[in-house]
């Protein structure tokens, strides 16, 4: 039997109903190629960074869940923005460097000079005073960008590293975009190694698996930005926080942006990213904190948990989904602590 259409109102989520998904449809279609930016300077732009698959392209869309905002989508994504040549994937950059091929193309792109099909291809606001800039390849320049433009929010993403590589390496079968490891990238850069890493290099040399490449490639990317800041420079959201506990991390996180959400955030959080990949557990009614625990055996969690602990982020991550937010402000105190030498030794040793 034909099931019978229902009648009455329409029950759908609003974002579903099909007046709003054309008129989200049209004002992409002209934002993305239309877009009148006399929002000033940097400090009227929002940094959103964090790691590729890690939840950063859903909170940049319910940050924006009013189109309030020019939404800049992942400017430094490289041969995207000619402006941007200069930096490599994967680049730090010193706070004090004032490298003019550097610090100029990238005032431009936080003040919304810059107009790029790839960069605006989500935005849908035509005339814009504010400017929302989600970034995942500037977690190591995230206190170059602090120091050098003071005065902007950043709103810095964690999420568990079994769960960005799950979803790094599900996307990876369609298409590499980026999620290739290339540890090199970061053995190359001497500022970085004498800075940060030079107490990791043999650790970083010697990964051979994939999933060594992939836990350590989200070490890097992540324990550097967590050294760099004391606790409340900027605000770090953690994602699975933000999809268990919405109630609590929304007030906090409108206190560090001095803003109030509407209560409709709440609603507008349940929707799916545009980024999400068919492989997303939101598409297969899966959990989106939970859900990586499916992958991995025992013995690769284990693993996981041993190349955590070398650089100390197993504080905050376990062999358990949720993080332990209390971990944050302890590893934001501790600076550029050198950690136990044999400890990584014996952790290398246990590579399989």
């Amino acid at each position: 039997m034909k099931k019978r259409a229902p009648t009455g109102p329409d029950r759908r989520p609003w974002w579903r109903r099909p007046a709003y998904r054309a008129v989200w449809k049209a004002q992409r279609a002209l934002g993305s190629r239309v877009c009148i930016d006399v929002g000033g300077d940097h400090r009227s732009s929002m940094y959103v960074v964090g790691s590729s698959r890690s939840g950063t392209t859903w909170i940049a869309e319910f940050l924006n869940y009013r189109n309030e905002y020019r939404y800049l989508f992942e400017p430094l994504t490289e041969g995207v923005l000619p402006e941007l040549r200069a930096f490599r994937r994967g680049q730090y950059l010193r706070p004090g460097d004032a490298a003019a091929a550097y610090l100029d193309p990238f005032a431009a792109v936080l003040r919304g000079d810059v107009h790029n099909r790839f960069v605006d291809r989500f935005n849908r606001r035509v005339v814009a005073r504010r400017r929302l800039v989600k970034d995942v390849y500037a977690n190591l320049l995230l206190r170059w960008v602090h120091d050098n433009f003071p005065g902007m929010p950043i709103v810095y993403v964690l999420r568990h590293p079994c769960a960005v590589m799950t979803s790094r390496l599900a996307n990876s079968v369609r298409s590499d975009a980026g999620y290739a490891p290339h540890l090199q990238r970061f053995l190359e850069q001497d500022a970085l190694m004498a800075d940060w890493l030079h107490p990791f290099e043999a650790t970083l040399r010697d990964a051979r698996t994939v999933l060594d490449q992939q836990v350590l490639w989200w070490c890097v990317e992540n324990f550097v930005p967590l050294r760099q800041f004391a606790a409340g420079e900027l605000h770090v959201a953690l994602y699975e926080d933000l999809v268990t506990k919405p109630h609590d991390e929304i007030p906090r996180l409108g206190a560090y942006l001095g803003r109030e959400f509407h209560p409709s955030v709440y609603q507008r959080m349940r929707r799916v990213s545009l980024t999400s990949g068919r492989f997303s557990p939101m598409h297969r009614e899966g959990s989106a904190v939970a859900s990586w625990q499916r992958s991995w055996s025992d013995d690769e969690v284990r693993r996981v948990m041993q190349l955590l602990s070398v650089f100390g982020l197993d504080a905050l991550y376990t062999d358990e989904p949720m993080p332990r937010p209390h971990a944050i402000a302890e590893l934001m105190s501790r600076g550029p602590v050198r950690p136990d030498p044999a400890r990584a030794s014996r952790v290398t040793a246990a590579a399989p």
